[in-house]
């Protein structure tokens, strides 16, 4: 089995934002707790759209949530898949710019919702939550360095397989069915960066290799262990 190596593959490309509350003081907590509001999300909801003016910070609390840019061209990026515990948002209510991108939930989705004025409050006055933002904000930034080299530096079946480790994680923490993962090929497609001929080329070959299943919607992963040792050596 290599369930550590798989781990430690996803890991390198996952935000690790469980540092965000990470030994936080039951003052801070509680801080945190007043300041948030529930919001929810449908399948396919926006919580905020590329270009738009921050107006506070998203905690997913259930579902998942995808972000992805699209360029003046047409050109959509599908960046990353948010899942429960992760912060979103964030950067840009320190920098007041626009949303670089879009955050769209996957199925239902349950957030805490944050006001920027009270975000930023919270900030200046826990140093202990600012502090773990700052790490959170480093762990993130080594986390899209190796997602670059990865889409950059690697062929589609390569990229695929990582893609298809990393939802599988991602829905797994969702609370999906163990395997089981819910995203459309142009997502997928998008996630990767690859066209759709070429993606769904791939996966059937995976699926003919019986790593995967693969029909409309749903994906499930059938064998982690091929699927990582079809990556190689990175």
């Amino acid at each position: 089995m290599h369930t550590e190596s798989i781990d430690k593959l996803i890991q390198s490309v996952s935000f690790h934002h469980e540092l965000v509350t990470n030994g936080l003081s039951a003052g801070t907590l509680e801080a945190i707790e007043k300041a948030s509001e529930t919001r929810f999300f449908r399948d396919g909801g926006l919580l905020y759209g590329q270009g738009a003016v921050p107006r506070g910070v998203y905690r997913l609390k259930s579902g998942l949530v995808k972000i992805s840019n699209t360029t003046s061209g047409g050109y959509r990026q599908l960046v990353y898949v948010y899942k429960p515990g992760d912060w979103m948002g964030y950067r840009q209510n320190f920098t007041s710019e626009y949303y670089p991108v879009e955050g769209v939930a996957i199925g239902n989705a349950e957030t805490t919702f944050i006001p920027v004025e009270e975000f930023i409050r919270l900030v200046k006055a826990h140093h202990d939550f600012s502090y773990n933002l700052l790490l959170t904000l480093s762990q993130e930034f080594s986390a899209w360095v190796n997602r670059t080299v990865y889409l950059a530096k690697f062929p589609v079946r390569v990229r695929l397989a990582i893609g298809l480790l990393f939802l599988d994680k991602q829905f797994r923490s969702a609370g999906n069915e163990p395997g089981t993962i819910l995203f459309s090929r142009t997502d997928l497609a998008d996630m990767i960066g690859a066209t759709i001929e070429t993606t769904v080329r791939t996966l059937g070959e995976f699926k003919g290799n019986g790593w995967v299943t693969a029909r409309g919607r749903t994906i499930q992963v059938k064998d982690r262990n091929a699927l990582f040792q079809s990556v190689g050596e990175l």
